[in-house]
């Protein structure tokens, strides 16, 4: 589920960069929740500092694969 250096530019001119509180709403969760899911490898991030963004597309995704496992 990682995104692919020569693809990023190109997402990031396409999207819009979800921070951490925006992607706890999207999954109805709390923000620890998203952050303990970037730490632990299972959500792709951007990270500009200590700034946590979520592509739109990797958030997608994730759902997606937690549909299809049942996770």
């Amino acid at each position: 589920m990682t995104t692919s250096r020569t693809d990023l530019p190109a997402q990031l001119l396409t999207n819009r960069l979800l921070t951490v509180q925006q992607t706890a709403d999207h999954l109805q969760c709390c923000t620890k929740t998203v952050r303990r899911l970037v730490r632990a490898g299972e959500l792709p991030h951007v990270r500009r500092g200590r700034h946590i963004r979520i592509l739109p597309d990797d958030l997608a995704r994730y759902v997606a694969a937690c549909r299809s496992t049942g996770r």
